[in-house]
């Protein structure tokens, strides 16, 4: 669901309040600047993760394989900013997937418990897309996992667990807007 015109009002009301310290307290006045971007940040990310709707797309019940994206990297050629604010471009998801691969174990809610193995993988490139003749709309990670765990699976099935999620390390780099 796209953010609402309450959403909206909210956001603006938090500029408002910013920009109406920084006329009240003038040493809040240097920081102004930072304040409305991380603001505005947020409020782009939330619209821009409403528009990605849930990630998991597919179950295949008598499999107990739960389809979808893993992670988004564009959408609509835009980069996509995730619920941590990161952005992954898409050729470092790909180094990291394919370092992901050699291993394939996966957990619930990153509780390090296997409950899961990944049997699907495909990081999907613009480039792949267009050579496939797809228009994918975005481009990211998507994956089938096989789900072992009858209580986890029944979380898939009930929609409790309607994304997957991304745990790893990497280093950061902060980018000038």
């Amino acid at each position: 669901m796209h953010p609402t015109a309450i959403d909206a009002a909210s956001h603006l009301s938090k500029v408002s309040a910013a920009v109406a310290r920084a006329v009240a307290e003038p040493s809040a006045l240097e920081t102004l600047p930072l304040t409305l971007a991380t603001l505005h940040k947020d409020f782009a990310a939330s619209f821009m993760l409403s528009r990605l709707g849930d990630s998991i797309v597919a179950k295949a019940a008598d499999q107990q394989i739960a389809y979808g994206w893993a992670s988004v990297s564009t959408l609509n050629g835009e980069l996509v900013t995730d619920l941590q604010g990161d952005q992954i471009l898409i050729g470092e998801m790909q180094t990291a997937v394919h370092e992901f691969m050699k291993d394939r174990a996966g957990d619930a809610m990153h509780n390090e418990d296997q409950c899961a193995e990944i049997v699907d993988s495909l990081v999907v490139t613009k480039a792949l897309a267009d050579a496939m003749g797809w228009d994918a709309g975005r481009e990211g990670w998507f994956v089938g996992f096989k789900v072992h765990d009858a209580n986890v699976w029944k979380r898939f099935l009930s929609g409790e667990l309607k994304a997957f999620s991304i745990a790893g390390e990497a280093t950061v780099t902060e980018v000038d807007e």
